[in-house]
């Protein structure tokens, strides 16, 4: 692939590309509206447009971190985008869940026609270790209405993923003493999980994070995983972070995205939460199932909705 040409998806062999944007006979994008958005999941098709996008952007001088040119459109990757957006007057994409968190096509193709600034804004992934790994949300609202749903939301979750214990194994065996860890110790304590009774996968917890994630959203949060404890506390707002940044958790409580956009978002991080097809998107990974029906699903979550003002 030539950088300097910039071409997002070479060599597909349909018309149109993996993020819905029309290709024309070189394989260019011509309707560019969506673009590329963060993950995880990072998207195998994807992998080139990604090591494009992160390649121009370190030629401007926005570091990807420590990770490089890897093609996953990760937190590192998206400081990058977030102050490439900044320097040049970029507005956040709508699908956009958090500043840097997603790229339209337009400002794709911007990237390899622009000179690089003669001070950018740096990203915070300058370093070995790369940076805090923190996006700049606003705090959410402290209205009564809008705490209310958020809880509502996170007790529904956890209902069907934990049966709401904190201190559950994947399995349903339970371990107290990982209240008191450490996110290291947890991280640690997860590389164990074949020991634990019925268990199937490192997840653990209120919210059940498997071993990966834990560590990408801990990242994410900008915490310090060698001080920071697994306690209530920490997982209620790990379960809230993630629900902000992957669910769109913001646009569902303003009304900007629907029930059924919302309920979709949920079920990809959540396996127990099916999706519209009225399935778990993780059905037949490990031992994910759905623990309701969508349309029970569908019921709770627009009751939720109708106790905001």
């Amino acid at each position: 692939m030539r950088y300097s040409d910039f071409k997002i998806v070479e060599s597909i062999p349909q018309a149109n590309d993996v993020v819905g944007n029309k290709m024309d006979s070189d394989n260019n994008i011509t309707d560019m509206t969506d673009g590329l958005e963060a993950g995880p999941p990072y998207p195998a098709e994807q992998v080139e447009a990604v090591k494009a996008l992160q390649t121009q952007l370190e030629r401007l001088g926005y570091s990807v971190g420590s990770t490089g040119i890897d093609g996953k459109y990760g937190p590192r990757t998206s400081r990058a985008v977030k102050a490439y957006q900044a320097d040049f007057g970029q507005a956040t994409p709508a699908n956009a869940n958090f500043a840097g968190g997603a790229i339209t096509a337009d400002a794709i193709a911007a990237l390899a026609t622009v000179s690089p600034k003669e001070t950018p804004t740096p990203t915070g992934n300058e370093g070995s270790g790369g940076g805090s790994g923190t996006y700049d949300l606003p705090p959410l609202s402290d209205r009564d209405d809008i705490q209310g749903a958020v809880k509502a939301v996170r007790d529904f979750i956890a209902q069907y993923e934990s049966k709401g214990h904190y201190d559950i194994r994947n399995g349903e065996s339970r371990d107290a003493n990982i209240l008191g860890m450490t996110i290291d110790e947890v991280l640690q304590y997860q590389r164990g999980w074949r020991r634990w009774p019925k268990s199937a996968s490192s997840a653990i917890g209120r919210y059940q994070y498997t071993q990966g994630t834990l560590s990408w959203m801990a990242g994410v949060m900008g915490v310090n995983k060698r001080t920071q404890k697994f306690d209530p506390a920490f997982q209620d707002a790990l379960c809230v972070a993630d629900m902000r940044q992957r669910c769109r958790l913001d646009g569902w409580l303003n009304g900007t995205v629907s029930d059924e956009a919302f309920i979709n978002k949920i079920s990809t991080v959540w396996a127990a939460i099916p999706n519209s097809s009225n399935r778990s998107t993780y059905r037949g990974v490990a031992n994910n199932s759905r623990g309701l029906n969508y349309d029970e699903t569908l019921a709770i979550i627009g009751q939720i909705r109708t106790g905001l003002a």
